[in-house]
């Protein structure tokens, strides 16, 4: 069967409806989207050379400054993820993953830095999510709700420092 195929048409074509009827602003309490209509985005795969998907690159930032770097690997299959100072050196961070493989930083992670800085510049705080694939950087999304806010940092002390950054911007 292949996507050609009119019942699997149909039936993606079902489950995307199912999406665009679920109001995920209220199931994830996020209410700053609450009056976003629903859309489909159909993006481009992502070619990670033979691996699941590409390392995720989340950048987060305040007031358009990077705090904290987070990199997924293996999303759908033994996910892991390690964390880092906007700077590259490695964090001692958990957030509900394991942390996953050592790896060399791309050579594009400071031009990732400055797409990420751009796009947050006009946000109190925001994620933003990057693919480094060679020398191409691709915007993955924009979210002000990682993790649907409900992730918690390992240790502890981490919510109240990136918080910090938060209040600071409100002062």
């Amino acid at each position: 069967m292949t996507t050609d195929d009119p019942a699997t048409r149909g039936a993606i074509a079902q489950r995307a409806r199912s999406w665009l009827a679920t109001s995920y602003w209220r199931k994830n309490g996020e209410w700053g989207y609450r009056g976003i209509r629903p859309r489909l985005l159909v993006e481009e795969f992502l070619d990670a050379g033979g691996a699941e998907v590409p390392p995720d690159w989340k950048w987060f930032c305040f007031g358009g400054r990077a705090a904290l770097v987070q990199v997924d690997f293996n999303r759908f299959s033994g996910h892991t993820r390690n964390f880092y100072n906007p700077d590259g050196t490695p964090v001692a961070l958990r957030i509900k993953y394991p942390p996953g493989p050592e790896i060399a930083l791309p050579s594009s992670f400071d031009t990732m830095r400055l797409v990420a800085e751009r796009l947050a510049r006009e946000f109190d705080f925001v994620r933003v999510d990057l693919y480094a694939l060679g020398d191409r950087i691709v915007v993955g999304e924009l979210t002000h709700y990682p993790g649907g806010a409900g992730e918690d940092f390992d240790p502890p002390e981490w919510d109240a420092k990136l918080g910090a950054l938060w209040s600071e911007l409100r002062s």
